[in-house]
C-alpha cells in the first residue's frame, strides 16, 4: 500500500510546475498583482508563482506607470517594487480649453 503512495506522488510531482511563494511589497501599498495578466492580490502580499513555465508579473496602480516583469526560476523571498508617478496625464482641469 506504502509503494502505491509514493508513486502516485512522484507521478503528480513531475507533472505539476514548481511554484514558489513570494512576499511582494509595493510602493505605493495597495498596488495590484497581476500574474500572467490574471489579478491575484493587492499589496504587500504573499503571492504562488509558477517558475517552471514563464510567468509575467505586472504590478498596478492609478496614477502610476505600471511595470511587468519576466519571472525566472532565481526568484527572491522578498521583493520591493518601486512604481514611478505618471506625470505625462494631465489632470482633468488643464484638458479644459476656454474657447471665446
Amino acid at each position: 500500500n506504502l509503494s502505491i503512495h509514493a508513486l502516485r506522488d512522484t507521478a503528480t510531482s513531475s507533472v505539476s510546475p514548481e511554484i514558489k511563494k513570494v512576499f511582494i511589497q509595493t510602493e505605493p501599498s495597495g498596488s495590484q498583482i497581476w500574474i500572467n495578466r490574471k489579478f491575484v492580490a493587492q499589496s504587500p502580499s504573499m503571492v504562488a508563482i509558477s517558475i517552471t513555465d514563464s510567468s509575467t508579473l505586472t504590478i498596478r496602480k492609478e496614477g502610476y506607470i505600471p511595470r511587468t516583469f519576466q519571472v525566472k526560476s532565481s526568484l527572491p523571498p522578498r521583493v520591493n517594487i518601486k512604481l514611478r508617478k505618471d506625470n505625462i496625464r494631465q489632470s482633468p482641469e488643464q484638458n479644459i480649453r476656454v474657447i471665446d
